[in-house]
């Protein structure tokens, strides 16, 4: 009795593993692994960004129609940049972060981004018009490791002039693609 459930396990292990494979790459993808299969041309429609209008952002619970005005003007003048038929746009907060949403230029549709780039110089928002893939780098919450910052004091103690870029933490790389109106997270990847 025990191998019959023995071999069923395996056999949903063995099913598994292409999704498993799938969700966790190895290696970071690229834009070419999620393509579109083609590019909106057409007039551009304008943002539904009314009072009550679209999902609430998933970290604040702000509407479109806070940031009407933003998300009015990418779809107007903006061109796609992401997916097909989205445009991207992004904004900062005041503080050195960058937030933003994407505009389905065919219907007018308004999707948040699903993370924030945040406050400690990360280099932003990385997308591709005949892609679903979003990356966006940020060095939000980073920090150095203790064991850095212990080098880093021996070798101030020691009277080294150390340059600036070995004070900042390392970046951090989040892959999403776009799926359903939805964002899922895909491959995380910390770099220097």
């Amino acid at each position: 009795m025990s191998r019959k459930y023995l071999l069923a396990f395996l056999a949903g292990v063995l099913l598994a593993l292409p999704s498993i494979a799938q969700i966790s790459p190895k290696s970071a993808p690229v834009f070419a692994d999620y393509p579109v299969s083609e590019t909106y041309i057409g007039k551009h429609a304008k943002a539904k960004t009314g009072k009550g209008v679209g999902q609430p952002h998933p970290l604040y619970g702000y509407m479109p129609s806070m940031f009407r005005t933003r998300l009015n003007e990418a779809a107007k003048s903006g061109s796609v940049n992401f997916a097909g038929h989205y445009i991207l746009t992004v904004w900062g907060c005041g503080t050195g972060c960058l937030d933003g949403g994407i505009v389905d230029a065919k219907s007018g549709d308004v999707f948040w981004l699903p993370a924030v780039e945040c406050c400690a110089g990360g280099d932003g928002f990385f997308v591709d018009k005949s892609s679903r893939l979003l990356v966006i780098s940020t060095k939000s919450g980073q920090t150095l490791s203790a064991k850095a910052n212990e080098l880093l004091n021996k070798r101030q103690a020691a009277g080294e002039d150390i340059p600036y870029e070995d004070f900042l933490p390392p970046s951090v790389e989040h892959f999403y693609v776009f799926k359903g109106g939805k964002f899922e997270e895909v491959f995380l990847e910390a770099s220097r």
